[in-house]
């Protein structure tokens, strides 16, 4: 019996990889026309946004960052690391903003595992201590960080509802 499997892939967008390409080679150049007043501290600097670079060029391969979400769970690449989480230690998404002086400055999706997760436990009481939530994903794939809770909780509740539904099925 074959069981036929949905995907859906989200890939973040190129924008955010131009613009840390450009901004990292002007702050480069910044750091090398410091050089030529400050020593060695200018070349420290260009050095250190000289990081930048490839990072920008690496997320611009195909493959190298994306999520997919599939009937079994999600998967996310960043940088060629793929994490993969299965459904059934997912307990919700929700949003997490990450805040300065009081501003958001940045959201991201975050997530708590069920409570009967035994994996991990010590990073996840820091993680969520530290960020209020015990997982996160690598970025929001084009989508605003609301929307993109919103489509993996349905998804998380579809499973939830299949699960239920064989485990019904099997008594």
């Amino acid at each position: 019996m074959t069981q036929e499997t949905t995907s859906l892939v989200l890939r973040p967008k190129k924008s955010s990889a131009i613009w840390l390409l450009l901004g990292s080679a002007v702050f480069v150049a910044g750091g090398i026309w410091m050089a030529q007043e400050k020593g060695w501290i200018g070349y420290l600097c260009a050095g250190f946004f000289a990081l930048g670079i490839p990072v920008a060029i690496v997320q611009m391969l195909p493959g190298s960052s994306y999520l997919r979400i599939t009937d079994d769970g999600l998967s996310f690449a960043s940088m060629f690391r793929v994490t993969n989480v299965p459904w059934n230690v997912i307990d919700h998404f929700f949003v997490v903003s990450m805040k300065q002086t009081g501003m958001t400055v940045h959201k991201m999706v975050g997530f708590n595992f069920v409570p009967s997760y035994d994996r991990a436990k010590t990073g996840r009481r820091i993680s969520s201590a530290i960020a209020q939530c015990e997982g996160a994903l690598p970025d929001t794939y084009g989508k605003k960080a609301e929307e993109l809770a919103d489509i993996l909780n349905r998804c998380l509740s579809e499973f939830t509802q299949k699960a239920g539904e064989q485990a019904d099925e099997l008594e």
